[in-house]
């Protein structure tokens, strides 16, 4: 029996072909992997098959019969980084905003706001809904059941602002559930997430395709979860070059190269993160001191994230920051980038400077290059590619000011460098995820700060573009005093660079 049935024409944007002409059969019982290199057309393809992107030379047609005072379009949910962005825009949600709860912390609901049947069912405030106790009890039944199932269960106090990178994700996916989908689209789900929390939600991923047709982007056909029974592969011009059941690959080969070995502890413990320091070459102590941490505690109520710690980046070193999701690493850069309130609070000393002395937050951007997963929310999809690289030299998600030949030059040759071969004058939000981000790496080196720091850089990168990055990133360190603050949950996504690690856990 038939789920779905496409046909395309092909897709472009401006003079690049995103998909070439495609015809799709979607039958009862399968669930599919979507795979292909960075810009092969994946997201785009789940926006024809969703409905998300209308194209009058698209045809989808649905064959499942959908729930009451429902269109078919209606039981499909897709969770994206652009559906993620959606929601950034839509609770005026900026960059710093989930280090500033204490003042705006009103200002985005709870995850036990977000997740009332009022909220997932789109029920305006002054609206009046009459439902039934069946109907209530199901969906209390159905509420439970997947915040248990995607441990949110000690995150339902918090703000949305407030949520890291993987614990959004994982409430995306519990929120969309409950709305019945008859499919659900995943692109690219586990972006940036650790060893624990890949395998949770690979896990309910599997679980969940007992109930629900599942598809799942993304650019690593050894991160497909044990359900995905057919694939779909893209060659890198969108021309599909394989459809149909899936081939085997070797398991173990899969988790060797998907996932890391840091250990794992609970998230959620209320205890001090532990931090441990490895180092592959000496310590040299006549090198400028860049960040110092001395005695640094940072908590959140009875949630204690640092007590006593110290560390110190010095010119020219290059840190590993490791550790599980919930660790600190995201409250570490936090401070480094003078972004955490608590920063005034501590010992904390910034590229010379005392934190809390008269300095300003772009007094100490002015000597970082960043790329992080908050900022990628952040940047509006409809600057120009040349325009979100040159926003490195204002260090705002927007470029202000006037910029110099130099600078210019400087931008466009730096993707070059990062093979990003379409028009500086297209939209970022044309690009794929991938190429996305390749744009705000360009965006972190284009000024050569003092300091990089880079928090996932390598997520959602295909193995040629990755390569591409880490040898650029390596030529860079090899040629200058740039410090580095490199975060990854990944194997093979770590620059040869390295020489210094910093891995934290829950004590």
């Amino acid at each position: 029996m038939l789920l779905l049935k496409a046909t395309s024409k092909g897709l472009t944007f401006g003079k690049k072909q995103a998909l070439a002409p495609f015809e799709f059969e979607w039958n009862e019982g399968e669930h599919w992997g979507i795979i292909g290199p960075n810009g092969c057309g994946k997201t785009q393809f789940i926006k024809l098959i969703s409905s998300t992107l209308y194209d009058f030379r698209t045809s989808v047609e649905y064959f499942f019969k959908p729930a009451k005072n429902k269109e078919p379009e209606d039981m499909l949910e897709v969770i994206s980084l652009e559906k993620q962005r959606e929601l950034v825009e839509s609770l005026d949600i900026y960059v710093q905003m989930r280090w500033n709860n204490t003042i705006e912390e009103e200002s985005t609901p709870t995850l036990e706001d977000w997740f009332s049947q009022d909220a997932i069912e789109g029920v305006y405030p002054t609206e009046l809904v009459v439902r039934t106790k069946a109907q209530v009890q199901q969906f209390n039944k159905n509420r439970k059941q997947y915040i248990e199932q995607f441990k949110l269960n000690a995150l339902m106090q918090q703000h949305v602002a407030e949520l890291s990178n993987g614990e959004l994700r994982r409430a995306f996916i519990a929120r969309a559930l409950l709305s019945q989908p008859r499919i659900l689209f995943l692109d690219a789900p586990f972006m940036g997430l650790d060893t624990a929390t890949r395998e949770l939600l690979n896990n309910n991923i599997n679980s969940l395709s007992e109930k629900h047709a599942i598809a799942l982007a993304t650019v690593f056909e050894e991160e497909l979860p044990d359900c995905i029974t057919h694939t779909i592969e893209f060659d890198a011009n969108g021309c599909i070059i394989y459809c149909g059941p899936r081939k085997k690959i070797k398991q173990d080969k899969a988790k060797k190269n998907g996932f890391d070995d840091v250990s794992v502890t609970n998230a959620y413990q209320k205890l001090p993160s532990q931090a441990t320091f490895t180092h592959l070459e000496a310590i040299d102590d006549k090198a400028k001191p860049l960040v110092q941490f001395a005695g640094t505690s940072i908590s959140y109520g009875d949630n204690h994230v640092f007590k006593d710690f110290s560390w110190t980046i010095r010119a020219g070193e290059r840190w590993a920051l490791v550790g599980e999701n919930g660790s600190g690493k995201s409250t570490l850069i936090a401070l480094i980038l003078g972004d955490h309130q608590q920063g005034y609070a501590n010992n904390l000393t910034l590229f010379g400077r005392a934190r809390g002395t008269g300095e300003s937050i772009w007094d100490i951007k002015k000597k970082l290059g960043w790329v992080s997963p908050e900022l990628h929310t952040c940047i509006d999809e409809q600057l120009s590619i040349f325009s979100v690289v040159l926003s490195g030299f204002s260090d705002t998600p927007y470029p202000s000011g006037r910029f110099t030949k130099a600078k210019k030059d400087a931008a466009l040759a730096l993707l070059d460098k990062l093979g990003i071969e379409r028009d500086p004058t297209e939209t970022f939000g044309s690009l794929s995820g991938g190429e996305q981000r390749l744009v705000l790496l360009a965006r972190a080196l284009v000024k050569q700060p003092p300091l990089l720091v880079l928090d996932e850089p390598c997520q959602n990168l295909d193995k040629k573009n990755r390569e591409r990055f880490l040898k650029l990133l390596d030529a860079l360190c090899a040629d200058s005093a740039t410090a580095l603050v490199f975060v990854t949950h990944l194997r093979g996504t770590m620059p040869k660079c390295i020489k210094h690690k910093l891995l934290l856990t829950r004590g």
